[in-house]
């Protein structure tokens, strides 16, 4: 197997924190396109003085803590030769109300953006980094295609053409200001999206990977969880669509759903995000994929929601001997029940065991995807959403223990079920061997 380059920075030693690195990054090039990886987190100074003050943050303090991310993504796309080159962020900030703060400081990061005059895609998570920063950024840069070819941008969305083969990443997706209600709202949202791919020549059936993030996930609205009339929704808006069917493998019969997170957030609101891709290639396959330990989400019972949650565990993107694959939010779950309820350590160890199990030799033999084996170290990136502020060292040095260096971000959030305490999700890209 071949492993995807990678490379870590840390820019910041500060004595006082020495177990947490403010930076670090995948550069992976071994795909068509150059791709990096950087998660960035504000200096630990900043952080370290904010906790022994003990107070309610100021604008001050957001500024310094926004402006020591914005230095250090300057200087790790130097370090590597990206200035210029097309980039998109997911940024988690513990105070939403500070969006606007940060589009007006991330104006700055412009001269990396390969079309200055258009509005990078940029999401806004209501998710408080689970280390105490005020903000956390995720920032994902591609290059390897020309300046004036093979891109186009509109409503908050990108779409980058490589051999024939176009991938489509949309962020930021919101309601309209009239609709009310869980269902109603992200009813809206998928409809919205609908319209964004439309705008980019594609349609929800090209989706493959959706990230949904839900104010107030577990509580219930009337006689309803909250998270029951969001799988309510997306059951109403996926009804009747064939996603990717023109790129699945020949004899492929299965039920096909994109990959997907459904995530607590601090708003009240939804907020979505997601990948698709055409080609009219024949050598492109996508693959959903199912954790042979797990049963299929969309085949849940109705004890746990209405309308079962309708996405794959993972996709995998195969051509040109390579094997990219989207894991989806995964949780300490096997068959339909979750393990471990009150034990955060081996609810973390149970989760990582299925990651491993979706993405390893074995499995993709058995979605045909032959001669490819990944590991938890072979993960360009990842997330944790953790539900208790208390279990974040745990979750940490367990996850940097299995998974090693790969570039992660730690935020709080509410997962599915009450008695879930985290959830992990990722990406890879594996070569053929």
């Amino acid at each position: 197997m071949v492993h995807a380059a990678r490379s870590r920075l840390t820019f910041t030693v500060m004595k006082n924190y020495p177990d947490r690195e403010t930076i670090s990054y995948t550069l992976n090039e071994k795909t068509d396109l150059r791709r990096l990886f950087i998660v960035v987190s504000p200096d630990r100074e900043l952080v370290g003085h904010l906790r022994q003050r003990d107070t309610r943050p100021t604008i001050h303090d957001y500024m310094a803590q926004i402006r020591s991310v914005i230095d250090q993504a300057k200087a790790a796309f130097r370090a590597n030769g990206f200035e210029h080159k097309l980039a998109f962020a997911n940024i988690f900030l513990a105070d939403l109300s500070k969006k606007q703060l940060v589009r007006w400081m991330f104006r700055e990061l412009d001269e990396i953006f390969i079309v200055p005059t258009s509005s990078p895609v940029m999401t806004y998570i209501p998710q408080c980094p689970a280390d105490g920063s005020l903000i956390a950024v995720e920032i994902f840069a591609i290059a390897g295609f020309e300046r004036n070819r093979g891109l186009t941008c509109r409503d908050a969305s990108i779409t980058i053409e490589k051999r024939g083969v176009r991938w489509c990443y949309v962020g930021d997706v919101t309601p309209d200001a009239s609709s009310l209600g869980a269902y109603n709202r992200a009813l809206w949202a998928f409809r919205r999206l609908e319209r964004v791919l439309i705008s980019q020549d594609m349609s929800p059936s090209n989706l493959v990977r959706t990230w949904i993030y839900q104010g107030n996930l577990t509580l219930d609205e009337g006689r309803v969880q909250r998270y029951n009339e969001l799988n309510r929704a997306r059951s109403t808006f996926f009804e009747g669509r064939r996603f990717v069917e023109p790129l699945l493998f020949p004899g492929y019969n299965g039920i096909a759903f994109p990959a997907s997170t459904g995530i607590g957030a601090d708003d009240v609101d939804i907020t979505m995000a997601a990948t698709a891709i055409a080609t009219d290639r024949d050598d492109v396959l996508v693959v959903p994929i199912e954790n042979p330990g797990q049963t299929p989400a969309f085949d849940y019972g109705s004890r746990y929601s209405q309308k079962s949650p309708k996405f794959s565990r993972a996709t995998a993107i195969e051509y040109d001997d390579l094997c990219r694959i989207l894991i989806s939010g995964t949780a300490s779950i096997t068959d339909s029940e979750t393990r471990f309820p009150d034990d955060i350590t081996a609810q973390t160890h149970q989760t990582l065991d299925n990651i491993a199990a979706l993405i390893g030799c074995d499995n993709l033999s058995k979605h045909e995807l032959q001669g490819y084996s990944a590991t938890l170290r072979d993960l360009d990136v990842y997330r944790v959403y953790i539900k208790n502020p208390r279990d974040y060292p745990v979750v940490r040095a367990i996850c940097e223990e299995r998974i090693g260096d790969a570039p992660g971000i730690y935020t709080i959030a509410d997962v599915c079920r009450d008695d879930l305490l985290v959830e992990i999700e990722g990406t890879t890209s594996v070569s053929r061997g």
